[in-house]
């Protein structure tokens, strides 16, 4: 599904080069990755006086990565024995589900 049309008024028609140093490039990509948006959205706000909130990473745990990713295994190879009108059980997607949301109940907690 295509992106819906802006209204005239909205459509960013109007372009503006700018040149930077590699130095000067290389700080705007990474204040912007630190926002949590692309440069050039970066760029916009702050020339315009817009607000930006600073992201703070946060490392996450090894053992909830590998755990949600073995999950994200699991719902997939369930996803394709749906395709593939194989034999598939229920039980499976209800114990995967259930995994999932205890996991993501655990994220939250130690967020």
């Amino acid at each position: 599904m295509a992106r819906p049309r802006k209204e005239y008024i909205e459509a960013r028609s109007e372009r503006l080069n700018l040149r930077l140093t590699q130095g000067e490039r290389a700080t705007l990509e990474a204040k912007a990755a630190a926002a949590g948006v692309p440069p050039t959205d970066y760029a916009r706000r702050v020339a315009l006086g817009g607000q930006l909130a600073i992201v703070e990473a946060k490392a996450a745990d090894p053992q909830l990565v590998l755990a949600l990713n073995r999950v994200g295994v699991n719902l997939n190879q369930i996803a394709r024995a749906i395709n593939a009108h194989t034999g598939f059980s229920p039980a499976d997607l209800s114990c995967t589900l259930a995994r999932l949301n205890q996991l993501l109940d655990d994220l939250q907690e130690g967020q």
